[in-house]
């Protein structure tokens, strides 16, 4: 997901002759055209992630969250063929369905990962895992925005695309061999022996009787779900403690609108306040490697202070990076030297966005049936 997300960034001028070759009429293609077009086919990935989103716990709950992680990377692995076809083909439809099925699938895979990573972690080290699911995220942005530019795979688009090909084949062939979460099978399947198999697997637990202690936390977890119907979002939403998690989760995801223009737009961003090609590509790869170096720092801090001030405390750092940005960009037309305001402010977005997303506290506030 990171990597077909980060290349169209620093490959926007590879992109823009690809569409205007695939036009009727080639190469007539005017900039506002262009824009429009180009926009509409990376802002589909939000329908499809939408999408997936909302079937994707139906799904985790029928076939177990490890199934559901498979079904999302074979999903990735079809539409980076299917992208690279729209490509060898010039056919820029298909390179929008291919974006669509890609963040469908994204979708998908990540909400089985996430729910495997925190039924299968211990406790004292779920922040910490919940963030490599982050980390893979932005390590692959960085791949993506790297592999774009321009002296690397940017001028090649068949070989940018099908790079992505080999590690998506190589995530179908690994998820195969994961087991399923411990808490699902137990508390859902009712399996206790495949539920202690995958904590050795997971937490390499191989004492029994710490082992015992463990599944007996899970059985009076058990029991407090037999007095609960299925989880709905009726059952959020009744449910005044699990309301107001969802409704503060709800609103902290607003932090996470503000990346997307950024990861999909920020070379044609730097680009329109004036800056050259080369320079636009570089300051958006520098933002990707800030954002990796700060998700990595975040993946130790998280466990040492209140992810309620961590939260609040970026967010009030990364909105301001948005409106210096914005401010730069537009007294840039008067004064040339504070476009590079956009610069500092672009690389302060990228670091202060990846401390604490906002969907990290829907992460801990509910109960596996409301997951």
């Amino acid at each position: 997901m990171g990597y077909t997300n980060a290349y169209p960034n620093t490959a926007i001028a590879s992109f823009r002759i690809f569409l205007n070759e695939s036009s009727d009429d080639p190469f007539t293609m005017t900039k506002s055209e262009f824009e429009w077009i180009w926009s509409a086919m990376l802002a589909i990935y939000f329908i499809g992630f939408a999408a997936g989103s909302i079937i994707s716990a139906a799904i985790a709950d029928r076939i177990g969250r490890k199934w559901t992680l498979c079904l999302g990377t074979f999903g990735g692995l079809l539409s980076a063929l299917i992208a690279l076809f729209s490509i060898i083909l010039k056919i820029p439809t298909l390179f929008g369905i291919s974006r669509l099925v890609m963040s469908l699938s994204a979708a998908i895979s990540m909400n089985g990962l996430i729910l495997l990573f925190q039924e299968s972690s211990p406790t004292h080290m779920k922040g910490l895992i919940s963030f490599n699911a982050e980390m893979a995220f932005v390590v692959t942005n960085l791949i993506g925005g790297l592999f774009g530019m321009q002296a690397i795979l940017g001028q090649n688009l068949v070989g940018l695309v099908a790079a992505s090909i080999v590690p998506s084949a190589v995530a179908c062939f690994l998820s195969v061999f994961l087991r399923e979460s411990p808490k699902y099978l137990f508390l859902t399947k009712n399996d206790t022996t495949e539920a202690s198999r995958a904590l050795k697997f997971y937490q390499n637990i191989k004492n029994e009787e710490e082992k015992t202690n463990v599944l007996k936390d899970m059985k009076l977890e058990k029991e407090e779900l037999q007095h609960q119907k299925s989880g709905s979002m009726f059952d959020i939403l009744l449910n005044q403690p699990t309301r107001r998690g969802f409704l503060l989760g709800l609103t902290t995801m607003q932090l996470t609108v503000s990346i997307w223009p950024i990861i999909f737009f920020s070379t044609d961003f730097l680009l329109d306040v004036g800056f050259s090609y080369n320079l636009a590509e570089n300051v958006s790869t520098l933002m990707l490697f800030i954002s990796t170096l700060s998700t990595i720092a975040g993946m130790f801090i998280v466990e040492k202070f209140s992810r309620k001030w961590l939260l609040v405390g970026t967010a009030c750092l990364n909105v301001t990076a948005l409106l210096g940005f914005s401010l730069s960009a537009i007294l840039s037309n008067y004064w040339n030297f504070i476009g590079y305001g956009c610069i500092a402010c672009l690389i302060l977005h990228g670091f202060s966005y990846r401390w604490v997303d906002g969907h990290e506290i829907l992460k801990f506030y509910g109960p596996i049936h409301l997951n």
